[in-house]
């Protein structure tokens, strides 16, 4: 019961942190410099998450998993204090690391934790308490937008200053990570070939798994899409909403719907997966983005972006989080930490600057006005990968029974 508690908070946490952190930065960056500079900011964190993957893959190879965890929260509390001091300065290129802060920050605390819980974790017992466990992150992103919204309006905090209120969070995750370290420890670490960078064993993983391949084609992909209809949803709110504090509210109140959907989402990802069965519920998913990007291309408007970026990010975070973590459950250990970590640590963020970099090709070429016609075509590739992963997952899965 105190085991199956503190993965709750420990999925609680970090995502309330990340709904005030995400918001604040986000709004901060488009006061300072606009939609139209989000590509490169996105090249910024591809950047970024290609650094720091080698550094992931040192320690998570030497270090305990929930002390790592710890230790993150920690560096990533000491980062923002400095990172919000650059920002009430105006020093140059501090709203640029702000925003990188924001996205790397999440996703190595998301990272390890949910390599904790593949290592502690049978198939049996996770396609049910996985979507337990984004519910209980739900509640947390949910608490955090309330937060927010509470800190601007109620306490009229500016929106720099309420960016502060992640640092609460940051210590508790450190604190429930070290107490579930002594709860559920976790299997040790194989250590590293002798003679190989981080990075460069990451990689020989990665490239003696075929079956990791299509998985980082799949995931690489579905991020892509969402962050073409993210863009095109910040463009929207910057032009509707010039105001910062009140773009911050209107962020924040679009995150929270998000997490409401998210967590209603994530109390049915069980019934999902265990009434479609794992390939039918991956299938349902880019379904329902597909008719949502479709919706977008014949009502082009704010309310129909705000849509699509709402069912695109309440898949992405319930029954698409749970369901891709269920394909991890066949591999090794070091499969499920390095090998995983150059897939979901620097894909989801590679992602971003790789749509950067088709947007500015896209503007260049006067073929911006094709972004949504595009996605659905990417939607539909999605579709193959989809039916290929799961056929080598089968293969797996049947060879470790």
């Amino acid at each position: 019961m105190i085991r199956a508690l503190l993965f709750a908070l420990l999925a609680f946490t970090p995502l309330a942190s990340y709904e005030i952190a995400r918001p604040a930065s986000e709004s901060i960056f488009l006061s300072a410099h606009g939609a139209e500079a989000l590509p490169k900011a996105w090249l910024l964190v591809a950047l970024g998450a290609t650094l720091i993957i080698g550094l992931y893959n040192l320690f998570a190879a030497r270090v305990a998993l929930p002390k790592l965890m710890a230790s993150l929260a920690g560096l990533s509390a000491a980062a923002l204090i400095v990172l919000k001091l650059g920002v009430d300065r105006e020093i140059p290129g501090a709203t640029y690391l702000l925003y990188l802060w924001k996205d790397l920050y999440i996703v190595l605390l998301i990272e390890v934790f949910w390599t904790i819980a593949n290592a502690s974790l049978s198939f049996s017992a996770a396609k049910w308490i996985y979507g337990l466990l984004c519910a209980a992150g739900s509640l947390g992103s949910i608490t955090g937008a309330r937060l927010l919204q509470h800190a601007i309006q109620a306490r009229g905090l500016s929106t720099p200053d309420a960016l502060l209120w992640t640092l609460p969070f940051l210590a508790l995750i450190a604190v429930i990570a070290l107490a579930l370290g002594r709860a559920a420890p976790v299997e040790a670490a194989a250590k590293p070939r002798p003679g190989l960078g981080e990075l460069r064993e990451g990689l020989r993983i990665f490239r003696e798994s075929p079956y990791l391949s299509y998985l980082l084609l799949l995931i690489l992909l579905v991020q892509l899409i969402i962050t073409l209809v993210d863009y095109q949803f910040n463009a929207i709110i910057q032009a509707e909403i010039p105001d910062k504090a009140a773009r911050t509210v209107a962020l924040a109140q679009v995150y929270e719907r998000i997490s409401y959907g998210a967590l209603a989402m994530q109390l049915l990802t069980g019934i999902f997966i265990a009434t479609l069965g794992l390939r039918g519920a991956m299938l349902l998913i880019p379904g329902l983005i597909f008719t949502s990007i479709f919706a977008l291309i014949l009502y082009p408007s704010a309310l129909m972006a705000a849509a699509a970026k709402i069912t695109g990010k309440v898949l992405d975070y319930s029954l698409f989080r749970a369901a891709k973590e269920l394909l991890y459950l066949p591999l090794s250990y070091r499969e499920k930490t390095q090998g995983k970590a150059i897939i979901d640590m620097l894909t989801y963020r590679i992602a971003k600057g790789g749509v950067a970099l088709l947007l500015q090709g896209l503007i260049a070429g006067g073929l911006a006005a094709w972004i949504g016609e595009m996605t659905l075509v990417g939607v539909v590739i999605w579709v193959v990968l989809i039916v290929i992963v799961l056929r080598r997952h089968r293969a797996l899965t049947s060879k470790a029974a």
